[in-house]
C-alpha cells in the first residue's frame, strides 16, 4: 500500500498470516515498521506546525525582549554607571506598605532616551507590586538626561531596559 502524506511517500508493507482459525493478522514486526513510519509522519507534522507557529509569533518580537546587537556608543548616564547606581541609592525610596508587607524583587522596565538625551515611554516590563512598579517608574522619570546613543557620530533614539531591585536588609 503506498499512501502520500505532505510530500512524502510512505511505503507500507503488511504481510499476512493465517492463524488457527483463519483469521487474517499480522505478524508482530510488520506492525512495529507501519507504527514505526506512523510516528515519523506525526513527528514530522508536529515539527511543520510549531514551526509555523513560531513563524507567526517571531512577528510580534516588539513585545517581547529582544537581544540585537548595537553598532555604535549606546546611550550613558552622565558620569557613567557608578553616578547613576549614587543616583538610584539617593532617590530611590522604599514604599512603606511593600516595607510593611515585606515585599521584594526586582522590577524591570524599559524606557526611551530620546535624541535630546531626555527619558520617555517608561514601561514596566515585569511587575513586583503595584507601589513598588509606581516607586521605580518616579525614579527612572526623575533621571537627568542621558547621553543619547549615536551612530556614526548621529544622535539617535535608543530603548533601555533597565532592572530595579528592591531588596529589604
Amino acid at each position: 500500500m503506498k499512501a502520500r502524506h505532505s510530500g512524502i511517500n510512505v511505503f507500507t508493507h503488511i504481510h499476512k498470516q493465517t492463524n488457527k482459525n483463519n483469521y487474517i493478522c499480522p505478524d508482530r514486526d510488520t506492525i512495529y515498521q507501519a507504527m514505526k513510519k506512523l510516528a515519523l509522519i506525526l513527528a514530522t507534522l508536529l515539527m511543520t506546525a510549531s514551526y509555523a507557529t513560531a513563524q507567526k509569533e517571531d512577528n510580534n518580537y516588539e513585545e517581547s525582549i529582544c537581544i540585537d546587537t548595537f553598532i555604535g556608543k549606546s546611550p550613558e548616564f552622565p558620569g557613567g554607571t557608578d553616578s547613576l547606581y549614587k543616583f538610584l541609592e539617593s532617590n530611590l525610596k522604599y514604599p512603606e506598605d511593600a516595607k510593611k508587607d515585606s515585599i521584594q524583587g526586582r522590577v524591570i522596565c524599559r524606557f526611551t532616551i530620546d535624541t535630546d538625551g531626555s527619558i520617555t515611554d517608561i514601561q514596566v516590563l515585569r511587575s513586583v507590586h503595584p507601589s513598588l512598579d509606581a516607586e521605580a517608574v518616579r525614579v527612572i522619570s526623575a533621571m537627568p538626561k542621558w547621553v543619547p546613543a549615536e551612530i556614526d557620530g548621529k544622535k539617535i533614539k535608543r530603548q533601555y531596559v533597565f532592572p530595579i531591585v528592591f531588596k529589604m536588609d
